[in-house]
């Protein structure tokens, strides 16, 4: 099968999961048919037409303690117990927080923002949410997201689920781009802020070993892209990366969030000088495959690091040795 027919393949494979396979999964993850189908507080803020989404997990700790962790989410506050780096990419200044600080009780009329004040185009209802309800110990609404639920099953154990409604899209663009980016981000990210309130209610600590050995792998994919890239006389692609990184670490102080940008920039780097033809296509299909590590990945960032460590150094040295275009079995140009 010849290499563009390949891509095609899997671009054509990435559709289908993303367009039909994953987003009734996601939409649902973790809750049952039973709290699925039942009415929440702030339901009556999305009236129709809309869609319904409810993710839920169970914690092994009170509902007390899992609840004061709940109301502590937001930029400036606990953080959202998410991937930091990745909100750090973004120049978010996310830092998630793995202790109970004091805090007000949360009340109707507060407000949770999702970055920080000067962020770009930062205003009130759209990185600034307000909470229009609560019962205190139970659940709260974050007009602009959704319904956060604590439930007590038992002196120890504990249920939190999330309720969102989104309105249905307005156009098939809007439709292909939701389904494509921001409903497998906005699914990853929220389904590891239901795994971070957990992990904080029952006390579980980070491992600190698994950031040390992503980092390790977005810095081995960094390393040797970057030498691929001035052998072949294209340093040219380093300056984006190196402008991002710095970016990120002056307005964050996100280092994992900076080693993973300047290493996933130098993506479209390394295709342009190792595939003849075919590269955007190619970098579909990657962007694909990475939104799916991100989706089957107990832990992302460990996957990513390892995964763009591995293959960016597996490319170097495969061309290094055969001395050929990927795809071709012609020599690689002289530049």
């Amino acid at each position: 099968m010849k290499p563009r027919t390949l891509v095609l393949v899997g671009l054509g494979f990435v559709l289908l999961v993303f367009g039909l396979v994953a987003p009734p999964w996601m939409a649902q993850w973790g809750s049952t048919a039973e709290e699925r189908a039942r009415t929440f507080p702030g339901d009556q803020y999305w009236p129709p037409p809309v869609s319904q989404e409810t993710r839920a997990i169970t914690v092994r700790a009170p509902a007390t303690v899992t609840w004061e962790w709940v109301t502590r989410i937001g930029q400036g506050r606990g953080g959202f117990y998410s991937y930091d780096w990745l909100e750090n990419l973004f120049g978010d200044d996310i830092h998630n927080r793995s202790d109970l600080f004091p805090a007000p009780t949360l009340g109707v009329g507060d407000t949770i923002r999702l970055t920080q004040a000067g962020y770009p185009g930062a205003r009130p209802g759209f990185t600034a949410l307000p909470v229009v309800g609560v019962e205190d110990g139970r659940s709260f609404v974050l007009m602009g997201w959704g319904t956060f639920v604590v439930e007590s099953l038992a002196p120890d154990r504990s249920r939190v689920l999330v309720r969102e409604r989104p309105r249905h899209p307005a156009s098939a663009f809007e439709a292909t781009v939701r389904a494509l980016v921001w409903d497998p981000v906005h699914f990853v990210m929220e389904r590891q802020m239901l795994r971070g309130i957990r992990d904080r209610a029952e006390g579980v600590a980070p491992d600190p070993l698994g950031g040390l050995m992503a980092g390790a792998g977005f810095l081995a994919a960094a390393v040797a892209a970057a030498i691929l890239l001035v052998r072949r006389r294209h340093p040219a692609w380093l300056l984006p990366s190196v402008a991002v990184a710095a970016l990120v670490l002056v307005s964050t102080g996100g280092v994992a969030a900076a080693l993973a940008g300047f290493a996933a920039l130098l993506v479209p780097g390394v295709l342009r000088t190792l595939l003849p033809r075919a590269r955007w296509l190619t970098f579909l299909v990657l962007l694909g495959a990475v939104l799916l590590v991100l989706l089957a990945a107990p832990d992302a960032y460990l996957a990513l690091g390892w995964l763009t460590g591995a293959v960016t150094m597996g490319l170097v040295v495969w061309t290094g040795v055969s001395g050929k275009e990927l795809g071709t079995g012609l020599p690689l140009p002289a530049y």
